[in-house]
């Protein structure tokens, strides 16, 4: 645990990088503060101190930045001292984590209503697949596919699978790094899996022809959302190419059971991350 009071701006992330599982106390140095780009680390408002616990600490040591841990209302003592007992506690259940973390325990924190809650990290598991490694296919940005592509993804991290995702890019349109669960989902970007146990293709049909043919050979699943009874004509003979597809509800699933498919229609349903705010 170190006080930076005095530390020089050019140094201090170097400092981290070469250096893990340290805890902070981030001093009122404005300097220093404005060092704290989004490029650098991941904001975490802390409006329920009951919330910093092993299992929401488990969540964010998956992000793979180092945390600042905002205080939202408590007292500077307090706070400081559930910070750093639970911090330390986690880390000596996980000394082999490579986690930095850094304590803002004043409450003027700029623009503090637009940072992730603690208390709204999602910590419950939606389903369960028994695969350990997987390729996820599946788009970047803020769409509606891009949402839950990142979703999952992040579901999947954060119940230990190994997630190699491949982003599709289909407009200029970019993720959060200050919301928790496009950081996790980014750090899976060409995380290298030589050999995934399914390759999840999340798209419209129409595109897995063409990744069909690229991922030859592997345990593929594609991913899929309609909103009406009928489903557009052109995507019965991609479906077909798969032997499973998922689908986000019981709704979808009936409605391509209904359109005899040959492949296994499942129903799973999207995480239900709480959306993350734009200030």
């Amino acid at each position: 645990m170190i006080k930076y009071s005095k530390i020089l701006n050019k140094t201090f992330f170097s400092y981290l990088s070469r250096y893990k599982n340290q805890l902070i106390y981030l001093s009122n140095n404005e300097k220093l503060h404005e060092s704290l780009d989004i490029d650098n680390v991941t904001y975490i408002l802390i409006d329920d101190l009951e919330c910093v616990n092993y299992r929401k600490l488990s969540i964010l040591s998956n992000i793979k930045k180092t945390i600042v841990f905002v205080n939202d209302i408590f007292d500077k003592q307090i706070f400081n001292s559930k910070i750093q007992n639970e911090f330390l506690n986690f880390l000596d259940i996980n000394y082999e984590s490579a986690f930095n973390a850094i304590i803002f325990n004043q409450t003027d924190f700029i623009n503090k209503s637009f940072l992730t809650k603690i208390s709204s990290l999602k910590d419950k598991i939606s389903f369960e697949i028994v695969e350990d490694s997987l390729l996820y296919i599946g788009q970047s940005g803020t769409s509606g596919y891009a949402t839950a592509t990142k979703g999952y993804i992040t579901d999947f991290i954060l119940r230990g699978k190994n997630v190699n995702w491949s982003p599709l890019i289909f407009d200029d349109s970019k993720n959060d790094p200050t919301y928790y669960v496009d950081a996790i989902a980014e750090g899976a970007i060409d995380n290298h899996i030589e050999n995934p146990n399914l390759t999840i293709f999340h798209s419209t049909p129409d595109l897995w022809g063409k990744f069909i043919k690229e991922y030859d050979n592997q345990n593929i699943v594609g991913y899929t959302v309609w909103e009406s009874t009928l489903l557009p004509p052109h995507w019965i003979d991609y479906i077909n190419l798969l032997e499973e597809v998922w689908v986000p509800s019981s709704f979808n699933k009936e409605v391509f059971i209904n359109v005899s498919f040959l492949p296994r229609i499942n129903n799973m349903p999207s995480p239900g991350f709480e959306p993350g705010l734009q200030p």
